[in-house]
């Protein structure tokens, strides 16, 4: 992985750091109520046919990793089964967060639920991290920063299957505070370097999202 370099990055080339273990994954949200026809998304009327497309690019980027010894991080948008975690105002945004839509995926976005797993082809192996948080932003009220410190993590990648106001959440309210170095996919996820196009130092505090 050493001086292996991304040029076709924007705003400006992305180099990988030396050590595979300085560079970690972050699978944002590959979870049944997002992505599967009669979910939660699919319910609110969103087409989940674009992010079942990016579930492949996904997987060959997870395979890639682990292959080559990166640490992943899976995430989760889950909240207790009290909602005691889930802030007031967003309960009122989408009411239907705690309640069951369908009785084989359980209540929505709560944390143990049949429809609130991450989908097989990218499930969390033995020893992954999984981080379960009440937000959009990965970074807000979880453990996420200090397990990155704790692990000497410096650069990450990120695949997700938000939308652009869920990655903002992310690349620049977690990673603009952390000042790590941070790359996007487009469409999901990449297949090779050429189709990677957003690099930030979380300093700069942009990109071009997936």
């Amino acid at each position: 992985m050493a001086n292996f370099t991304i040029p076709a990055a924007r705003p400006f080339a992305f180099t990988m750091p030396e050590k595979a273990a300085r560079l970690a994954l972050l699978m944002i949200d590959w979870q049944r109520d997002f992505l599967e026809e009669g979910g939660f998304g699919h319910v609110l009327g969103n087409d989940v046919s674009s992010l079942q497309a990016a579930l492949a690019p996904a997987t060959a980027v997870l395979h890639a990793c682990r292959r080559n010894g990166v640490p992943v991080i899976h995430t989760l948008e889950a909240h207790d089964a009290a909602l005691s975690n889930c802030p007031p105002a967003k309960r009122r945004r989408c009411p239907a967060i705690g309640t069951c839509l369908e009785a084989s995926r359980g209540r929505v976005l709560v944390a143990g639920e049949p429809g609130n797993a991450i989908v097989n082809a990218v499930a969390p192996l033995h020893g992954e991290m999984l981080v379960h948080k009440p937000g959009k932003g990965a970074f807000y009220n979880t453990a996420l920063h200090d397990q990155l410190t704790r692990l000497g993590v410096t650069h990450l990648l990120v695949t997700g299957v938000m939308s652009n106001g869920g990655r903002h959440a992310r690349m620049y309210g977690g990673l603009h505070e952390t000042g790590m170095w941070s790359l996007a996919s487009a469409n999901g996820s990449p297949s090779g370097p050429s189709s990677i196009v957003s690099s930030t130092s979380s300093r700069a505090a942009w990109g071009v999202y997936m």
